[in-house]
């Protein structure tokens, strides 16, 4: 990945973040591939494990180098100087950004990795809105929900607007709307693997009936 050039110094009253992202994971599928875990029966242990699981060093590393991919696309679109320093961290968090890195990987903030890893929770906590209409507007609420007020608070400029149209809450939902449809495209991929699968399988077993 290139290095990324910040852009001009004006502060929009609304930042249009996501409406210019083309999504190109360019193996983040396979990098997502490596957070996937096997999913259990729904118990009333399920949210203690996962708590647990979200909560382990090599989640955090792995979602580090995602927050950091979206990072890269998001800083390619903000108009704001202070927004983008905002989402870059001075040194990787991620062992596998730094084990991949050329020097050309963006690192990301410990804010931008917050909100990515409540992100990574919604997901995970709530698959049957994968069905639903508007699924990433769910989604985005329910993250938004969980934010603590510290994150990206640290910039005055932040909430100097109301409280819809703030840089704060436009970083916080471009941030939550970028991972969410990263993980919903990889999902759809991986559902679609499965099916194609079956599919294979089926139609072996037809002919060797057939023989």
């Amino acid at each position: 990945m290139d290095s990324t050039k910040i852009l001009q110094t004006s502060c929009p009253r609304q930042l249009d973040l996501i409406a210019t992202c083309s999504i190109n994971e360019n193996g983040i599928d396979s990098i997502i591939d490596d957070i996937e875990y096997d999913k259990q029966a729904k118990s009333d242990d399920d949210t203690e494990l996962l708590n647990i699981w979200l909560s382990s060093e090599y989640v955090e590393d792995v979602v580090a180098y995602i927050a950091g991919f979206i990072v890269r696309r998001l800083t390619k679109v903000i108009k704001c100087d202070f927004c983008s320093l905002a989402l870059m961290g001075k040194t990787p968090k991620s062992k596998l950004q730094i084990k991949k890195s050329e020097g050309g990987l963006i690192s990301a903030s410990d804010d931008v990795i917050q909100v990515c890893i409540s992100a990574e929770y919604v997901v995970r906590t709530y698959p049957n809105l994968y069905t639903e209409k508007n699924v990433i507007s769910k989604m985005v609420q329910l993250i938004l929900s969980t934010i603590p007020e510290h994150v990206f608070g640290n910039v005055d400029h932040m909430t100097t607007k109301a409280p819809l149209s703030d840089c704060r809450f436009q970083l916080l939902k471009a941030i939550a709307e970028r991972y969410c449809k990263l993980r919903l495209h990889h999902e759809g991929v991986s559902r679609q693997q499965s099916v194609e699968r079956v599919r294979s399988l089926f139609t072996k077993y037809i002919l060797f009936k057939h023989q």
